[in-house]
Protein backbone atom coordinates (compact mmCIF):
# COMPACT_ATOMS: atom_id res chain seq x y z
CA UNK A 1 0.00 0.00 0.00
CA UNK A 2 1.21 3.51 -0.80
CA UNK A 3 0.08 6.89 0.59
CA UNK A 4 1.29 10.25 -0.74
CA UNK A 5 0.76 13.15 1.68
CA UNK A 6 2.21 16.45 2.76
CA UNK A 7 4.25 15.88 5.92
CA UNK A 8 2.42 18.68 7.76
CA UNK A 9 -0.98 17.14 6.99
CA UNK A 10 0.20 13.70 8.09
CA UNK A 11 1.61 15.18 11.31
CA UNK A 12 -1.68 16.95 11.99
CA UNK A 13 -3.68 13.75 11.49
CA UNK A 14 -1.46 11.80 13.88
CA UNK A 15 -1.44 14.59 16.48
CA UNK A 16 -5.23 14.90 16.34
CA UNK A 17 -5.96 11.24 17.02
CA UNK A 18 -3.25 10.95 19.68
CA UNK A 19 -5.28 13.54 21.66
CA UNK A 20 -2.65 14.69 24.10
CA UNK A 21 -4.15 16.65 26.95
CA UNK A 22 -5.33 16.64 30.53
CA UNK A 23 -7.07 13.46 31.65
CA UNK A 24 -8.60 12.61 35.01
CA UNK A 25 -6.25 10.52 37.14
CA UNK A 26 -6.45 9.18 40.69
CA UNK A 27 -5.04 12.42 42.12
CA UNK A 28 -6.45 14.98 39.67
CA UNK A 29 -5.67 15.96 36.11
CA UNK A 30 -2.63 14.39 34.47
CA UNK A 31 -1.03 14.89 31.06
CA UNK A 32 -1.72 11.83 28.94
CA UNK A 33 -3.10 10.72 25.56
CA UNK A 34 -5.27 8.07 23.91
CA UNK A 35 -2.18 6.02 23.19
CA UNK A 36 0.52 5.76 20.55
CA UNK A 37 -1.09 3.29 18.16
CA UNK A 38 -3.11 4.57 15.21
CA UNK A 39 -5.17 2.48 12.82
CA UNK A 40 -5.32 3.80 9.25
CA UNK A 41 -8.22 2.72 7.04
CA UNK A 42 -8.04 3.14 3.26
CA UNK A 43 -11.74 3.14 2.30
CA UNK A 44 -12.72 2.58 -1.32
CA UNK A 45 -16.47 2.00 -0.81
CA UNK A 46 -19.29 4.54 -0.58
CA UNK A 47 -19.29 8.23 -1.46
CA UNK A 48 -16.72 9.34 1.15
CA UNK A 49 -13.58 7.50 0.11
CA UNK A 50 -10.14 8.24 1.47
CA UNK A 51 -7.89 7.65 4.45
CA UNK A 52 -9.21 7.57 8.01
CA UNK A 53 -6.69 7.85 10.85
CA UNK A 54 -8.36 6.40 13.96
CA UNK A 55 -7.59 5.92 17.64
CA UNK A 56 -9.54 5.21 20.80
CA UNK A 57 -10.20 2.96 23.76
CA UNK A 58 -13.26 1.42 25.39
CA UNK A 59 -14.70 4.90 26.12
CA UNK A 60 -13.41 7.10 23.30
CA UNK A 61 -13.17 7.18 19.50
CA UNK A 62 -11.58 9.81 17.26
CA UNK A 63 -11.07 9.79 13.50
CA UNK A 64 -9.32 12.18 11.09
CA UNK A 65 -10.37 12.00 7.43
CA UNK A 66 -8.24 12.77 4.37
CA UNK A 67 -10.14 12.49 1.05
CA UNK A 68 -8.56 10.40 -1.71
CA UNK A 69 -9.48 8.06 -4.53
CA UNK A 70 -8.87 4.53 -3.22
CA UNK A 71 -8.71 1.47 -5.45
CA UNK A 72 -9.33 -1.13 -2.74
CA UNK A 73 -9.99 -1.30 0.99
CA UNK A 74 -6.94 -1.72 3.17
CA UNK A 75 -5.89 -0.99 6.73
CA UNK A 76 -2.80 -1.06 8.92
CA UNK A 77 -1.65 -0.01 12.39
CA UNK A 78 1.37 2.17 13.12
CA UNK A 79 2.95 3.75 16.16
CA UNK A 80 1.78 7.30 15.56
CA UNK A 81 4.10 8.84 18.15
CA UNK A 82 7.11 7.16 16.53
CA UNK A 83 6.15 8.31 13.03
CA UNK A 84 5.52 11.84 14.34
CA UNK A 85 9.00 11.94 15.84
CA UNK A 86 10.59 11.27 12.45
CA UNK A 87 8.26 13.66 10.59
CA UNK A 88 9.78 16.55 12.56
CA UNK A 89 12.87 16.10 10.37
CA UNK A 90 11.09 15.50 7.06
CA UNK A 91 9.53 18.41 5.15
CA UNK A 92 7.32 18.61 2.09
CA UNK A 93 5.63 15.72 0.32
CA UNK A 94 6.19 12.25 1.72
CA UNK A 95 5.28 8.77 0.57
CA UNK A 96 4.32 6.02 3.01
CA UNK A 97 5.05 2.55 1.68
CA UNK A 98 3.29 -0.10 3.75
CA UNK A 99 4.45 -3.70 3.58
CA UNK A 100 6.28 -5.57 6.32
CA UNK A 101 7.41 -2.13 7.52
CA UNK A 102 6.18 1.43 7.18
CA UNK A 103 8.71 3.28 5.06
CA UNK A 104 8.53 7.09 5.01
CA UNK A 105 10.19 8.61 1.95
CA UNK A 106 10.78 12.18 0.87
CA UNK A 107 12.95 13.58 -1.90
CA UNK A 108 16.09 13.27 0.23
CA UNK A 109 15.23 11.10 3.23
CA UNK A 110 13.93 7.65 4.03
CA UNK A 111 12.92 6.24 7.41
CA UNK A 112 11.52 2.80 8.26
CA UNK A 113 9.41 2.04 11.32
CA UNK A 114 7.62 -1.17 12.31
CA UNK A 115 3.92 -1.72 11.80
CA UNK A 116 1.66 -3.48 14.29
CA UNK A 117 -0.67 -6.36 13.54
CA UNK A 118 -3.61 -5.08 15.56
CA UNK A 119 -4.76 -2.01 17.48
CA UNK A 120 -5.43 -2.58 21.23
CA UNK A 121 -9.06 -1.55 20.61
CA UNK A 122 -9.40 -2.94 17.10
CA UNK A 123 -13.06 -3.97 17.15
CA UNK A 124 -14.25 -0.71 18.69
CA UNK A 125 -12.48 1.32 15.99
CA UNK A 126 -13.93 -0.85 13.23
CA UNK A 127 -17.44 -0.48 14.61
CA UNK A 128 -17.40 3.27 15.25
CA UNK A 129 -15.84 4.12 11.91
CA UNK A 130 -18.50 2.16 10.04
CA UNK A 131 -21.23 3.98 11.98
CA UNK A 132 -19.85 7.50 11.61
CA UNK A 133 -17.84 7.95 8.42
CA UNK A 134 -20.84 8.90 6.24
CA UNK A 135 -23.14 10.25 8.97
CA UNK A 136 -20.95 12.47 11.15
CA UNK A 137 -20.04 15.29 8.78
CA UNK A 138 -20.48 18.93 9.76
CA UNK A 139 -23.49 20.85 8.48
CA UNK A 140 -24.95 24.20 9.61
CA UNK A 141 -28.33 22.47 9.79
CA UNK A 142 -28.72 20.45 12.99
CA UNK A 143 -31.41 18.04 14.15
CA UNK A 144 -31.23 14.44 15.32
CA UNK A 145 -28.43 11.95 14.70
CA UNK A 146 -29.17 8.23 14.34
CA UNK A 147 -25.94 6.32 14.87
CA UNK A 148 -27.72 2.99 14.82
CA UNK A 149 -31.22 1.71 15.54
CA UNK A 150 -30.87 1.83 19.32
CA UNK A 151 -28.89 5.11 19.50
CA UNK A 152 -30.54 8.30 18.25
CA UNK A 153 -29.08 11.50 19.70
CA UNK A 154 -31.93 14.01 19.76
CA UNK A 155 -30.26 17.16 21.11
CA UNK A 156 -27.68 19.20 19.24
CA UNK A 157 -25.75 22.45 18.97
CA UNK A 158 -23.73 24.19 16.28
CA UNK A 159 -20.66 25.78 17.90
CA UNK A 160 -17.39 27.32 16.73
CA UNK A 161 -14.19 25.40 17.49
CA UNK A 162 -12.55 28.36 19.27
CA UNK A 163 -15.56 28.53 21.62
CA UNK A 164 -15.30 24.79 22.32
CA UNK A 165 -11.59 25.06 23.11
CA UNK A 166 -12.14 28.09 25.34
CA UNK A 167 -14.97 26.40 27.23
CA UNK A 168 -13.07 23.22 28.08
CA UNK A 169 -9.86 25.11 28.87
CA UNK A 170 -11.89 27.18 31.33
CA UNK A 171 -13.38 24.02 32.86
CA UNK A 172 -9.90 22.56 33.26
CA UNK A 173 -8.95 25.43 35.57
CA UNK A 174 -10.76 23.80 38.51
CA UNK A 175 -8.87 20.52 37.90
CA UNK A 176 -11.79 18.17 38.54
CA UNK A 177 -11.60 16.58 35.08
CA UNK A 178 -15.39 16.30 34.88
CA UNK A 179 -17.23 18.62 32.48
CA UNK A 180 -21.00 19.06 32.17
CA UNK A 181 -22.50 20.23 28.88
CA UNK A 182 -26.05 21.59 28.75
CA UNK A 183 -28.09 22.33 25.62
CA UNK A 184 -31.20 24.50 25.85
CA UNK A 185 -33.06 27.13 23.82
CA UNK A 186 -30.56 29.84 24.79
CA UNK A 187 -27.49 28.00 23.54
CA UNK A 188 -24.94 25.72 25.19
CA UNK A 189 -23.29 25.84 28.62
CA UNK A 190 -20.12 24.20 29.97
CA UNK A 191 -19.67 23.69 33.72
CA UNK A 192 -17.17 22.13 36.09
CA UNK A 193 -16.73 22.09 39.87
CA UNK A 194 -14.28 20.70 42.39
CA UNK A 195 -14.74 19.09 45.80
CA UNK A 196 -13.23 22.21 47.39
CA UNK A 197 -16.02 24.42 46.07
CA UNK A 198 -14.44 25.92 42.93
CA UNK A 199 -16.91 26.29 40.10
CA UNK A 200 -16.76 27.53 36.53
CA UNK A 201 -19.56 28.28 34.07
CA UNK A 202 -19.24 29.28 30.41
CA UNK A 203 -22.13 29.90 28.03
CA UNK A 204 -22.41 30.64 24.32
CA UNK A 205 -25.30 31.74 22.15
CA UNK A 206 -25.59 29.33 19.25
CA UNK A 207 -28.08 27.37 17.20
CA UNK A 208 -29.47 24.45 19.20
CA UNK A 209 -32.07 21.73 18.95
CA UNK A 210 -33.77 20.18 22.00
CA UNK A 211 -32.49 20.23 25.55
CA UNK A 212 -30.29 17.85 27.56
CA UNK A 213 -27.23 17.62 29.80
CA UNK A 214 -24.32 15.21 29.91
CA UNK A 215 -21.13 14.90 31.98
CA UNK A 216 -17.89 13.65 30.43
CA UNK A 217 -14.17 13.47 31.10
CA UNK A 218 -11.10 13.77 28.82
CA UNK A 219 -9.87 16.76 26.78
CA UNK A 220 -12.75 16.69 24.30
CA UNK A 221 -11.57 19.90 22.64
CA UNK A 222 -8.13 18.62 21.62
CA UNK A 223 -9.43 16.98 18.45
CA UNK A 224 -10.55 20.33 17.02
CA UNK A 225 -7.71 22.74 16.30
CA UNK A 226 -9.17 24.79 13.46
CA UNK A 227 -11.24 27.96 13.23
CA UNK A 228 -14.39 26.39 11.79
CA UNK A 229 -17.42 24.97 13.58
CA UNK A 230 -18.59 21.65 14.97
CA UNK A 231 -21.88 19.84 15.47
CA UNK A 232 -22.40 18.57 19.03
CA UNK A 233 -24.92 15.80 19.77
CA UNK A 234 -25.95 14.10 23.01
CA UNK A 235 -28.88 12.91 25.11
CA UNK A 236 -29.37 13.10 28.86
CA UNK A 237 -26.97 10.73 30.60
CA UNK A 238 -29.65 9.17 32.78
CA UNK A 239 -32.92 7.25 32.38
CA UNK A 240 -33.60 5.53 29.06
CA UNK A 241 -30.64 7.28 27.38
CA UNK A 242 -28.09 6.54 30.12
CA UNK A 243 -24.75 5.49 28.68
CA UNK A 244 -25.32 6.98 25.22
CA UNK A 245 -22.32 8.96 23.96
CA UNK A 246 -21.36 12.54 23.32
CA UNK A 247 -20.59 13.00 19.61
CA UNK A 248 -18.77 16.02 18.18
CA UNK A 249 -17.68 16.38 14.57
CA UNK A 250 -16.32 18.85 12.02
CA UNK A 251 -15.86 18.39 8.28
CA UNK A 252 -13.06 15.86 8.74
CA UNK A 253 -12.80 14.97 12.45
CA UNK A 254 -15.23 12.88 14.49
CA UNK A 255 -14.99 12.46 18.27
CA UNK A 256 -17.08 10.16 20.48
CA UNK A 257 -16.94 9.90 24.26
CA UNK A 258 -18.98 7.81 26.69
CA UNK A 259 -20.60 9.77 29.54
CA UNK A 260 -18.95 10.01 32.94
CA UNK A 261 -20.28 7.45 35.40
CA UNK A 262 -20.12 8.37 39.08
CA UNK A 263 -19.32 5.25 41.08
CA UNK A 264 -21.17 5.12 44.38
CA UNK A 265 -19.24 3.79 47.36
CA UNK A 266 -21.36 2.02 49.96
Amino acid sequence: MELELDSKILSQALLTVEMKGKYMGDSGLINSSLGDFVKVFAVADGWRTGYYFCNGNNQTFVSYYLPAIIEENFDFVINGALVSKHLKHIKGDVTLLIDDLCQIQSERKSVSVPITLIHPYEQALNTWLSLTREKCIYTPEIGELELRKNITLMNSANLSMPYLRDAIATCESVSSGIYTLVINDAGIQFMSSSDSGEQTFTSYDCTTNGGASISVTSPIHKAFSGSGSVNIYFNNDWGETEGQPLVIFSNNVCFIRAPYIQLEVE
